[in-house]
Protein backbone atom coordinates (compact mmCIF):
# COMPACT_ATOMS: atom_id res chain seq x y z
CA UNK A 1 0.00 0.00 0.00
CA UNK A 2 1.91 2.93 -1.41
CA UNK A 3 0.23 5.29 1.20
CA UNK A 4 1.02 3.35 4.33
CA UNK A 5 3.46 4.13 6.85
CA UNK A 6 4.11 3.66 10.39
CA UNK A 7 7.14 4.62 13.00
CA UNK A 8 9.92 2.17 12.41
CA UNK A 9 8.59 0.50 9.93
CA UNK A 10 10.30 0.31 6.17
CA UNK A 11 8.37 -0.34 3.34
CA UNK A 12 9.50 -2.14 0.35
CA UNK A 13 7.93 -2.57 -2.82
CA UNK A 14 8.12 -6.34 -3.75
CA UNK A 15 8.87 -9.53 -2.20
CA UNK A 16 12.59 -9.57 -3.57
CA UNK A 17 13.25 -6.36 -2.57
CA UNK A 18 11.97 -6.90 1.65
CA UNK A 19 14.36 -9.98 1.82
CA UNK A 20 16.96 -7.66 0.45
CA UNK A 21 16.31 -4.72 2.85
CA UNK A 22 16.00 -7.33 5.90
CA UNK A 23 19.36 -9.56 4.69
CA UNK A 24 21.50 -6.02 4.44
CA UNK A 25 19.99 -3.76 7.43
CA UNK A 26 19.96 -5.83 10.26
CA UNK A 27 23.65 -6.46 11.65
CA UNK A 28 24.39 -9.73 13.68
CA UNK A 29 21.03 -11.96 12.39
CA UNK A 30 21.44 -14.71 10.19
CA UNK A 31 17.59 -15.09 8.86
CA UNK A 32 15.01 -13.22 7.31
CA UNK A 33 11.32 -14.60 8.45
CA UNK A 34 8.43 -14.32 6.22
CA UNK A 35 4.98 -14.10 8.04
CA UNK A 36 1.59 -13.99 6.55
CA UNK A 37 -0.66 -13.75 4.23
CA UNK A 38 -1.32 -16.90 1.82
CA UNK A 39 0.05 -15.40 -1.52
CA UNK A 40 3.50 -14.12 0.24
CA UNK A 41 3.65 -17.57 2.01
CA UNK A 42 2.97 -18.88 -1.86
CA UNK A 43 5.99 -16.61 -3.53
CA UNK A 44 8.55 -17.28 -0.98
CA UNK A 45 8.05 -20.72 -0.35
CA UNK A 46 10.45 -21.36 -3.66
CA UNK A 47 13.53 -19.43 -1.82
CA UNK A 48 12.78 -20.59 1.93
CA UNK A 49 15.36 -23.51 3.28
CA UNK A 50 13.63 -23.96 6.88
CA UNK A 51 9.58 -23.68 7.54
CA UNK A 52 8.42 -23.09 10.88
CA UNK A 53 4.82 -24.44 11.18
CA UNK A 54 2.35 -24.08 13.45
CA UNK A 55 -0.54 -26.28 13.07
CA UNK A 56 -3.48 -25.52 14.46
CA UNK A 57 -6.17 -28.49 14.88
CA UNK A 58 -9.28 -26.56 13.91
CA UNK A 59 -11.22 -26.07 11.02
CA UNK A 60 -11.96 -22.27 10.88
CA UNK A 61 -14.01 -21.41 7.99
CA UNK A 62 -11.76 -19.01 5.77
CA UNK A 63 -9.93 -19.57 2.32
CA UNK A 64 -6.43 -18.96 3.29
CA UNK A 65 -4.17 -21.68 3.51
CA UNK A 66 -0.35 -22.19 3.64
CA UNK A 67 0.56 -24.18 0.44
CA UNK A 68 1.14 -28.02 0.41
CA UNK A 69 4.30 -29.27 1.64
CA UNK A 70 5.91 -31.31 -0.46
CA UNK A 71 7.27 -34.53 1.65
CA UNK A 72 9.65 -34.91 -1.91
CA UNK A 73 11.12 -31.08 -1.16
CA UNK A 74 10.90 -31.33 3.16
CA UNK A 75 11.82 -33.06 5.54
CA UNK A 76 10.25 -32.75 9.19
CA UNK A 77 12.89 -32.41 11.27
CA UNK A 78 11.40 -31.16 14.95
CA UNK A 79 7.57 -31.80 16.35
CA UNK A 80 6.44 -30.54 19.94
CA UNK A 81 2.42 -30.45 20.94
CA UNK A 82 2.61 -29.05 23.91
CA UNK A 83 -0.06 -29.49 26.68
CA UNK A 84 -3.54 -27.59 25.87
CA UNK A 85 -4.00 -24.40 27.84
CA UNK A 86 -7.05 -23.72 29.50
CA UNK A 87 -7.44 -20.49 27.42
CA UNK A 88 -6.85 -22.30 24.14
CA UNK A 89 -9.77 -22.76 21.83
CA UNK A 90 -7.52 -25.92 19.95
CA UNK A 91 -4.50 -27.98 20.32
CA UNK A 92 -1.01 -27.07 18.29
CA UNK A 93 1.96 -28.58 16.58
CA UNK A 94 5.01 -27.41 16.11
CA UNK A 95 6.65 -28.42 13.56
CA UNK A 96 10.07 -27.84 11.96
CA UNK A 97 11.17 -28.29 8.02
CA UNK A 98 14.22 -28.42 6.25
CA UNK A 99 14.25 -28.17 2.56
CA UNK A 100 15.95 -31.79 1.26
CA UNK A 101 19.54 -31.44 -0.33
Amino acid sequence: QADWSADGVEKAASLDAAIQSASRSTEGVNAVMVIGGGEIYHAALPRADRLEITRVHAAPTGDTRFPPIDPETWREVARETPDRGPKDSAEVTFLTYRRRG
